[in-house]
């Protein structure tokens, strides 16, 4: 578990985390931070899904304070005008990070008393152990509106219209972040933690609620199951911890049956995920589990197979063609060390070949019933059979980029 160097109450102190011999490390808090269990349920979109439903939840209190003074870290206060959101448009953040800047969730519009239009941005922050003070400082703000054809600036000035966006003074940020247990752990270690320079007013904490979060989400109709088999004295419809350990839980269980289900080998290898399979299931198992962890790793320890499967066909799979050939295919042009066009040769490669072998091969399912050292080998040598025409292509593929490349900067010159 991440920990400040700042001073906070210790996990008995918090109110919320229930203590059980059930949970991993003894503890919701613990538990929510088990290392097994944050691997499975992050490739089931735990996180995802946390980041996602908390920026919807903080978008709709911003967003009803409208109309209302806010005030100033630093003094006074200014009237909230628009709240111009910035994280539902990946290319804000994309834009961002090829100029190494950061991005907030959303940029607040007002107004001081004396009529000076303000700038503040404003972070959702699920987890406070996450807050970087720097993500919404003034300075990060004015760096990504000073951005040339900026879309963030764009975003702004379509909500704003009428006002100058760069005349407006940039200020000091804040996060929101839930009231709970977990915010109950961390924010007193956050604060006191003398490598941090966040204040205590550039934190808004609003009230989060459990099923209005988690209920409406896929995974989420396995979160009351899974809590009882635990039988903890608490509830995650009311306990927030609780709901967040059971939600990762659950988005582990949906992971698993799909990786049970997905393809080893195949054009369409996605499995879309049935929730009513996956809640029989894991009722089924739920009957023969002592806990919800339990439940879990059992689960984990049956589907391994295909995980350990699908890991040896990628590594006899490989592409026979080596980086270094490419590169020097790439410098025998004239691109010199074009990174950028080693990657893109290799991307067009990549997918190239793998359609070859499927057709040389066929589908390879989750659980096949060919002997699995067989698949191995035809695989294999279907690999090696395609060096001579993955070679071919990649002159060909290096020739196009140059070409294409070396028109655009012809008409950017002419331009």
């Amino acid at each position: 578990m991440y920990r400040f160097r700042g001073k906070g109450p210790s996990l008995h102190q918090v109110r919320g985390n229930v203590h059980s011999h059930l949970l991993p490390g003894g503890n919701l808090i613990a538990a929510l931070f088990d290392r097994q269990l944050m691997m499975w349920s992050d490739r089931g979109g735990a996180s995802r899904d946390f980041g996602d439903r908390w920026s919807e939840r903080v978008s709709e209190a911003l967003t009803a304070r409208i109309g209302s003074k806010r005030p100033l870290p630093e003094d006074g206060a200014y009237l909230l005008e628009s709240v111009i959101r910035l994280d539902d448009d990946v290319r804000i953040a994309e834009q961002a990070g090829r100029h190494k800047l950061t991005n907030p969730d959303f940029v607040l519009f007002g107004r001081r008393t004396d009529g000076t239009p303000v700038l503040q941005a404003a972070d959702a922050k699920f987890a406070v152990d996450t807050i970087k003070p720097n993500q919404v400082s003034a300075d990060a703000l004015q760096a990504l509106l000073d951005v040339e054809d900026g879309l963030a600036r764009q975003a702004l000035e379509q909500d704003i219209r009428n006002h100058d966006v760069l005349a407006a003074e940039a200020v000091a940020g804040i996060f929101v972040s839930p009231q709970g247990p977990l915010t109950d752990y961390f924010l007193p270690r956050l604060l006191t933690d003398p490598r941090q320079s966040v204040d205590r007013g550039q934190i808004e904490l609003i009230e989060a609620d459990p099923v209005d979060l988690f209920e409406q989400m896929p995974p989420g109709r396995l979160i009351a199951p899974l809590a009882r088999l635990d039988h903890l004295p608490t509830s995650p419809r009311t306990n927030l911890l609780a709901a967040m350990y059971y939600y990762r839980a659950a988005c582990a269980c949906a992971w698993l049956w799909v990786e049970d289900r997905t393809p080893l080998l195949a054009r369409e290898p996605h499995v879309e995920l049935d929730s009513q399979a996956l809640s029989d299931e894991a009722t089924a198992r739920a009957a023969h589990a002592e806990s919800a962890y339990q439940l879990v790793t059992g689960w984990f320890d049956d589907v391994e197979i295909v995980s350990r499967n699908r890991k040896a066909l990628d590594e006899v799979m490989s592409l026979p063609v080596r980086m270094g050939e490419l590169r020097q295919l790439v410098e025998r042009v004239g691109a010199g060390d074009d990174r950028r066009m080693v990657r893109m040769v290799r991307a067009a490669l990549d997918r190239s070949f793998r359609s070859n072998i499927i057709d040389l091969v066929g589908d390879v399912p989750a659980h096949p019933e060919e002997p699995w050292g067989d698949v191995l080998m035809r695989v294999a040598a279907a690999s090696r059979e395609q060096r001579s025409e993955m070679m071919k292509l990649a002159r060909t593929l290096v020739n196009e980029f140059f070409a294409a490349q070396s028109t655009e900067e012809a008409a950017a010159g002419n331009g």
